[in-house]
């Protein structure tokens, strides 16, 4: 039971660590920015291939609208993860997707590493909340910690590159 409560307590946690990245930028940014991260989120086939010159800035502000979304989603789903187990899967798989999708729009090769990391992170993530939450399977409990703390790591890589916590 205490280990259900730590694996609780995480997933409640790391979409603060979400939020920050995405809640920075998008005080700064201009609606316009928003929008086409919005746009290159949800339709990664039409949009314009980015520059190969590409500065983290403008990679880090195509991340913005997306990751906000998705965490609100995980913060919403993780406080139900224990009635409603599916639904903080299917949020970590949302999340997991927004990476992907993202990815798909990012030139630059610091960022685009990273967010490649931290999507199989969600994934990773996703699939432990599964075996953990949904199948009952305890014994993934350890895998399910580390995969959040290799999340985390990569986050605190994102936030960095994209001067979040200045």
């Amino acid at each position: 039971m205490k280990q259900r409560i730590a694996a609780t307590m995480l997933i409640a946690l790391l979409p603060l660590s979400l939020a920050a990245c995405g809640g920075q930028k998008s005080d700064s940014a201009s609606t316009t920015p928003s929008a086409q991260a919005s746009t290159s989120a949800a339709a990664p086939t039409q949009a314009a291939p980015a520059s190969s010159d590409e500065s983290t800035a403008d990679a880090c502000m195509k991340l913005a609208a997306p990751m906000t979304e998705a965490a609100s989603t995980i913060a919403e789903a993780s406080q139900q993860v224990t009635t409603d187990p599916q639904k903080a899967v299917e949020a970590w798989q949302a999340l997991t997707d927004a990476y992907k999708s993202a990815s798909g729009s990012i030139s630059n090769a610091d960022v685009k590493k990273t967010v490649d990391d931290l999507a199989k992170d969600a994934q990773a993530v996703t699939d432990q909340i599964k075996a953990v939450y949904v199948d009952n399977d305890l014994s993934k409990l350890a895998e399910y910690t580390t995969a959040v703390q290799n999340m985390s790591t990569h986050q605190e890589t994102l936030n960095k590159l994209c001067n979040v916590d200045k």
